[in-house]
């Protein structure tokens, strides 16, 4: 276990992304609240953002197929969008959407897996590429009409956000 900011979280990954949502401003809380799967099962997601009413499960590796189930059983049970974040919040360059033949770095991780609202027993991966754009999404922080320059602005942002976190010096309990 690890301590950050008063908070002491469960992984590194998990205190990883704290520190990303707190440069970027995102109010979130974790471990907030354990949910009543089924008459056996229940689940206590990573971080709940209230603003976006959007819960979120941070995973180490990519997530097992048990792991998506869950996810979609979390969405029925609350009716709230559910996300898997899987891996570290880390800078990659990808090509700019907004332009051929150029680079922009992007946050990028393992994967964001959203349990799919159109058919709500599934939970599927957004592309590599899009994951950036994704989390934008997830994050309250993107819209149809985005511009150039707010595109690149918030992508250095999470670009500096990723940064800090693998920065950040973390104290270890136990």
């Amino acid at each position: 276990m690890v301590f950050h900011n008063g908070q002491i979280y469960r992984t590194v990954t998990k205190a990883r992304w704290a520190v990303f949502f707190d440069y970027l401003k995102v109010p979130y809380e974790y471990e907030k609240e354990t949910f009543k799967l089924d008459k056996e099962l229940y689940y206590l997601p990573d971080f709940w953002l209230p603003e976006q009413d959007v819960l979120i499960d941070i995973k180490e590796g990519l997530p097992e197929e048990e792991d998506r189930y869950k996810m979609v059983k979390l969405h029925a049970a609350t009716g709230k969008k559910v996300y898997i974040f899987a891996g570290f919040p880390e800078v990659l360059s990808f090509s700019d959407p907004f332009e051929s033949n150029s680079y922009v770095n992007e946050i990028c991780n393992f994967g964001t897996y959203v349990v799919d609202e159109i058919n709500p027993g599934s939970c599927v991966s957004f592309p590599t590429k899009t994951d950036n754009i994704a989390m934008m999404h997830v994050l309250g922080l993107n819209n149809s009409n985005m511009q150039v320059h707010e595109y690149h602005f918030l992508t250095d942002r999470f670009n500096k956000a990723a940064i800090r976190g693998k920065e950040e010096t973390f104290v270890w309990i136990g």
